[in-house]
């Protein structure tokens, strides 16, 4: 067999190059997972915070006309929920500075 030559041969001891990239996308996966789930974490907290914010601090606008809502929030009016009083809203129409 003249001008055959043998495939080459890790040597002993080493890793093969199908084993390291075999780890290596191991460990991206673990990476991937990981941010993932953060990511996810993230957009829950911030979606359940959202959530709080519009039901607790803004006040009901069914059935309401625009200058009812901008007199109650103007003058610090409690909403139509029965509860919470809302901050006095500063306009610049009828604020003096």
């Amino acid at each position: 067999m003249r001008g055959a030559t043998a495939a080459p041969t890790a040597a002993p001891g080493s890793p093969s190059r199908e084993s390291t990239t075999l780890r290596v996308s191991a460990s991206k996966r673990k990476r991937l997972r990981k941010r993932l789930r953060t990511g996810v974490f993230f957009f829950a907290a911030t979606t359940l915070l959202a959530f709080l914010f519009v039901h607790r601090l803004l006040p009901e606008t069914r059935g309401r006309s625009l200058e009812e809502i901008e007199a109650d929030l103007l003058l610090g009016r409690a909403d139509r929920r029965g509860g919470a009083q809302t901050a006095p809203v500063s306009s610049k129409a009828g604020a003096a500075h």
